[in-house]
């Protein structure tokens, strides 16, 4: 948990812009949900997203996304019908996008 918080410090600090969508679903995806509700993994993870379609680095981007919505599924943050509906959005973006293997 330490060294995610650490990894993000440097991405910051060095404003390595590149690098935050892979940051993001490491620690937000994977080492905050031990710590923290999973609920507040979902914002960062939906910023991860558009930070990797702004930067270039579609694969984290998509991969944010699919991480996001599975934690938003776990956490039943927002109904079903909502979810579904915006997995469709992210579906349709990562094909257009060549991404489709993330599916």
């Amino acid at each position: 948990y330490r060294f995610g918080q650490l990894g993000m410090a440097l991405a910051y600090r060095f404003k390595a812009e590149e690098w935050y969508p892979r940051c993001y679903v490491a620690v937000h995806g994977l080492l905050n949900t031990w710590k923290n509700p999973l609920k507040d993994s979902l914002q960062p993870l939906k910023e991860a997203h558009h930070l990797g379609l702004r930067s270039g680095d579609v694969e984290y981007s998509f991969v944010a996304a699919t991480v996001y919505c599975t934690l938003t599924l776990y956490s039943a943050a927002r109904p079903l019908h909502e979810l579904v509906k915006e997995m469709e959005g992210f579906r349709q973006l990562m094909i257009v996008c060549n991404q489709d293997q993330t599916l």
